[in-house]
C-alpha cells in the first residue's frame, strides 16, 4: 500500500522521498564506481531469487573489501552474510510496501558504495560509512523478443583485472560496447574476450543450443554469474555445458538466447556482423515458460536461519 504519489528511496536506514535523496558529492560511488549493486526481480512483492542475489552482493563486498560493519543500520556486533540477509530482507518489505511494489512486476534495486572518503584512489579505510541505497521501478510490460546482437570490439574485462562475479557500480566497459551495438543498429552487444572467446553480452548472460544441448561460456571468461543464468541451468531439462568456445559455436547453433533479471530469455534473432538470423526457438520458448512459472511459485524463505554462501 502507498500513501504518496512520489516514489520513495531507503537511504541509509531511512525511508525518504525520490526527490530528497540525496549523496555527497565526494561519494566514492560517484568519483570512481567504488560500490556493487544488486537488481532482483519483484513478483507481487517477492524478491525472485533473493538468496543469490544477497550472495553476490556479499561476495562483491567482500572483494571490495567494503566493511559490513560499518553499513548504517547493521548492528556492530553482527557483521556476516545471515545480518546482511535479513537486514536488507526487512528493509526491502518496508519499501516494496510503501512504494506499491507488492501489487505488480517490479525490479528492487540494491547498491552500497564505500562511501565519502579520500579524493584519491586509495580509500581511508577508518573513516568510510558505506552509503545503502534501494529504490524500486516498474518493470516493461512487454518482453524483449527476437534480439538483434552486434559482436562488440569492447572486450570483456578478464577476471585477472577486476573481481567480474560481482556486479561493480563502474560499468563503463559494458557502456561502450552497448553505444557500439547501437551504432550498429543492434539491441545488445555480444562482448568476447581478449582472446575471442564468447563471455556475455552488455546487459545479460548469453546460452546457444546444439543438438539439445545447452551450452552458456564458463565464468573464467570473465561472465557475470547471472541469477537468471544460474535458473535456466536449473530449469533446463538436458545436458548443459560451460564452455570456451568462439563465435563459430553461435553460427552452427540451433537456437541462441540471453538472459538477465528485466528480459528474462529473450531469443536471439540475428548476429548482424554475421548475417545470421534464426527464426523457430522450441526450446527456448519453452524455457521461457518454465521461468515464467518459477518466478510464480517462487518464494523468499522468511526463517531466520539461512545459509551462508560458500
Amino acid at each position: 500500500m502507498t500513501t504518496d504519489i512520489s516514489p520513495h528511496i531507503w537511504l541509509n536506514g531511512k525511508l525518504v522521498q525520490q526527490a530528497d535523496a540525496v549523496i555527497p558529492i565526494s561519494d566514492r560511488g560517484f568519483r570512481f564506481g567504488d560500490g556493487v549493486f544488486e537488481t532482483i526481480r519483484l513478483h507481487n512483492g517477492i524478491p525472485y531469487q533473493w538468496d543469490l542475489h544477497i550472495a553476490r552482493l556479499y561476495s562483491g563486498l567482500k572483494a571490495l573489501r567494503i566493511s559490513l560493519t560499518s553499513i548504517p543500520s547493521l548492528p556492530k556486533s553482527a557483521s556476516n552474510y545471515i545480518s546482511l540477509y535479513e537486514l536488507l530482507l526487512n528493509e526491502a518489505r518496508i519499501l516494496i510496501s510503501k512504494n506499491g511494489a507488492d501489487t505488480s512486476d517490479h525490479s528492487l534495486r540494491i547498491a552500497i558504495s564505500r562511501g565519502s572518503g579520500s579524493k584519491g584512489f586509495l580509500p581511508i579505510i577508518d573513516d568510510n560509512i558505506p552509503t545503502l541505497i534501494m529504490e524500486t521501478s516498474p518493470l516493461p510490460i512487454n518482453k524483449k523478443n527476437n534480439v538483434q546482437i552486434h559482436i562488440s570490439s569492447i572486450c570483456r574485462i578478464p577476471t585477472q583485472c577486476l573481481p567480474t562475479h560481482a556486479k561493480l557500480a563502474q560499468g563503463l566497459n559494458n557502456t561502450l560496447a552497448r553505444l557500439e551495438a547501437k551504432d550498429n543498429l543492434a539491441d545488445e552487444a555480444l562482448m568476447l574476450t581478449p582472446d575471442g572467446f564468447i563471455a556475455e553480452c552488455s546487459a545479460a548472460n548469453i546460452f546457444w543450443i546444439k543438438d539439445n544441448i545447452l551450452y552458456t561460456p564458463e565464468l573464467k571468461t570473465g561472465c557475470l554469474p547471472g541469477t537468471t543464468r544460474s535458473a535456466v541451468m536449473r530449469l533446463f531439462q538436458g545436458e548443459c555445458k560451460e564452455v570456451l568456445m568462439k563465435c563459430d559455436a553461435l553460427l552452427s547453433a540451433d537456437e541462441v538466447f540471453i538472459t538477465n533479471t528485466g528480459w528474462k530469455i529473450s531469443p536471439v534473432q540475428s548476429i548482424v556482423n554475421y548475417d545470421r538470423e534464426w527464426v523457430l526457438y522450441p526450446i527456448t520458448n519453452s524455457l521461457q515458460q518454465r521461468l515464467d512459472n518459477d518466478i510464480q511459485h517462487y518464494a523468499v524463505p522468511y526463517a531466520h536461519s539461512v545459509a551462508a554462501p560458500s
